[in-house]
């Protein structure tokens, strides 16, 4: 793993993980605020209540959403339809608050790239630096052809230079 420097030359501090338990109370707590300023959001006051804790015992960010509406029936919840509906859309709200706090992590660290446009890293050749994802690398893929678009996405800390083979 490559450690990050920001523009001063200073080490930055690790990319958030939805499993830092710090992390992942701050984003759901967030979510849950935009989240119940929706008019009509289906949860009564006793469900408000719960949800943080439930959430913080089974939500991962790329749990399926029907494997967790079974983790909140195992919990004792009622469940239905509508509940399987208004728990994806709470997903969703957790995940894009995931997405904005590594995105605030990247922009207030000033993050510089470990590696350079045009560099070849194990996996291929470095074609940009995302715009989607933060403190990532566009890569095109060893072996694909130069005019396809499509670009792994490889997160700066992940990069790992071609390795020379010694003959």
């Amino acid at each position: 793993m490559n450690i990050l420097f920001n523009k001063n030359g200073n080490k930055t501090p690790l990319r958030p993980k939805p499993q830092m338990v710090e992390v992942k109370k701050l984003i759901i707590r967030k979510a849950l605020e935009s989240y119940f300023k929706e008019p009509n959001h289906g949860f009564d006051e006793a469900e408000k209540r719960l949800l943080p804790d439930t959430l913080m015992k089974h939500w991962d960010y790329y749990i399926d959403e029907f494997f967790l509406t079974d983790c909140f029936k195992e919990d004792g919840w009622n469940i239905d339809a509508g509940f399987v509906t208004r728990l994806e859309s709470i997903c969703t709200y957790i995940n894009d608050s995931f997405d904005d706090e590594v995105l605030r992590w990247a922009k207030d660290n000033d993050i510089v790239p470990p590696f350079n446009i045009g560099d070849s890293l194990d996996i291929g050749c470095i074609t940009g630096i995302s715009k989607d994802h933060a403190a990532s690398f566009e890569v095109l893929i060893n072996g694909m052809d130069k005019n396809c678009k499509n670009r792994k996405v490889v997160k700066f800390e992940d990069a790992k230079p071609e390795s020379s083979i010694l003959i």
